[in-house]
């Protein structure tokens, strides 16, 4: 397993941004890191001028109260060699001087960098390898084209654990920030419904998935049918549950017919998702 060394100027970047994103799991200064991987890809079609696309997996260990965890988790990054326009609050700082042709260079969260999305999502699509990390692309069988990954990207805030990011109207693709070895059920379970042809999901069209030293499988990210929505199902539960109880507290008896009606819309929903599911 290819373990690099990090510099210390990055790693100390590094060290001071993690703790503020909302997937990574210490909010606290008590953790270290270590890399335990990494990968990098060439822009796709020689795009992006001189930026570098890499992966970088780390071995984050924190106390917790049934003593030391170690989780791996992906920081894909972009390096820049000019600020990336309409990136500032993915910049995660600047390293001056400090990489093999001592170039300035900006550091960003590659999930904001359009082509660096573009670059993962058409390595899926040629089934190639990354040069390092030992890293494949796979295009889930379906009757759906995973489109290229060209024009804005939109990253979803929404997330706890992962990072989704919307290209154009069509896909989503979603990086997994902490890896784990073995079979993920997100790509098993999608790959399976999608090649089956169920209506029902957002269809799985790709994923790049590793192997570590250890000969395991470790899914970095998939690429999915993106479907406008209105949130997911618990959220829009607790919406609408929240809407009965104000409406009733409002209106006391006098606005019977609306609480009901929110409470008859749980009802169908209910039923609906029982169906679906099975």
């Amino acid at each position: 397993m290819t373990r690099p060394a990090l510099a210390p100027a990055l790693s100390g970047l590094l060290g001071a941004w993690l703790p503020r994103q909302r997937w990574f799991p210490v909010k606290t200064a008590e953790f270290t890191f270590e890399p335990a991987g990494a990968l990098r890809l060439e822009p796709a079609g020689g795009a992006a001028g001189a930026a570098t696309f890499e992966v970088l997996l780390l071995a984050v260990s924190y106390p917790t109260p049934g003593g030391s965890r170690t989780d791996i988790v992906q920081v894909p990054l972009s390096f820049r060699p000019e600020p990336l326009p309409g990136a500032e609050r993915a910049l995660i700082g600047e390293l001056p001087g400090t990489r093999a042709d001592n170039a300035h260079q900006w550091v960003y969260d590659g999930v904001h960098d359009a082509a660096f999305v573009a670059a993962w999502l058409e390595l899926m699509r040629q089934g190639g390898t990354t040069p390092s990390g030992n890293a494949t692309g796979h295009l889930v069988e379906s009757g759906y084209r995973l489109p290229s990954g060209t024009g804005k990207v939109k990253v979803l805030s929404g997330e706890q654990s992962n990072s989704s990011v919307v290209i154009g109207s069509s896909v989503v693709l979603k990086m997994i920030r902490r890896v784990a070895a073995g079979t993920h059920p997100e790509l098993e379970m999608g790959a399976y419904l999608t090649e089956a042809g169920y209506q029902h999901i957002s269809p799985l069209l790709g994923a790049v998935v590793r192997v570590d030293g250890d000969g395991e499988s470790n899914l970095l990210m998939i690429a999915q049918g993106y479907l406008s929505n209105q949130g997911d199902a618990w959220e829009w539960t607790q919406n609408n549950l929240e809407r009965a109880v104000r409406d009733e507290m409002a209106h006391g008896h006098s606005n019977v017919e609306q609480h009901a009606h929110a409470l008859l819309e749980l009802r169908d929903f209910a039923g609906l998702l029982g169906q679906r599911l099975g």
